[in-house]
């Protein structure tokens, strides 16, 4: 039986739509102390894996990678740098925090996202905000997708639905009766 593709790999990213929700992202946490490029990584994870979670398919798609402080947005710096060159943002840095904030230009458009969109993107923002980054790194590193993960390897969209511990063998035998049942 021919394995069916994971999203990341049947699915093309909506980089326009991750720019507006950088910028909305922004404007949400404008007053928010320490909100640095970590918990902005953290914040669009959350916000689209969530989103893939509870409403079956992510808010933009775009690939995650792992990293050493958690997942990350595989093209953040490059889009940033595209968005900084086109006036929709600029970056400050905080040098206690050794990280940058990003500052929008503009008022977000709400009409790239539907309501559960944008319900699950204030979800993730309220998470996140007044952790510290430290906080929130370590809180990545208990998602399985992280975890099982090699360094720099796209995280699958799939992974918000793996087991956040290791599985007892009774699991283990049913998953493998379930497979057998299914190759049949």
């Amino acid at each position: 039986m021919k394995k069916a593709p994971l999203y990341h790999e049947a699915h093309t990213g909506n980089e326009a739509k991750m720019r507006e929700l950088i910028r909305l992202v922004a404007y949400l946490t404008e007053g928010a102390p320490s909100f640095g490029s970590t918990k902005l990584n953290k914040t669009l994870c959350y916000a689209d894996f969530n989103a893939y979670a509870q409403l079956g398919k992510p808010i933009t798609g775009m690939q995650y990678q792992k990293n050493t402080y958690g997942p990350t947005l595989r093209s953040l710096i490059p889009l940033l740098e595209a968005m900084e060159r086109d006036n929709e943002i600029h970056r400050e840095h905080d040098p206690i925090l050794q990280e940058d904030r990003v500052v929008t230009h503009q008022v977000p458009s709400l009409e790239s996202f539907d309501k559960e969109e944008l319900a699950t993107i204030v979800r993730a923002v309220m998470r996140i905000k007044d952790m510290t980054a430290g906080e929130i790194s370590d809180l990545s590193h208990t998602f399985p997708g992280w975890r099982n993960a090699e360094m720099y390897e796209t995280i699958p969209y799939e992974a918000v639905f793996w087991a956040p511990r290791e599985l007892t063998e009774a699991e283990y035998r049913f998953g493998l009766s379930l497979a057998d049942a299914r190759s049949r």
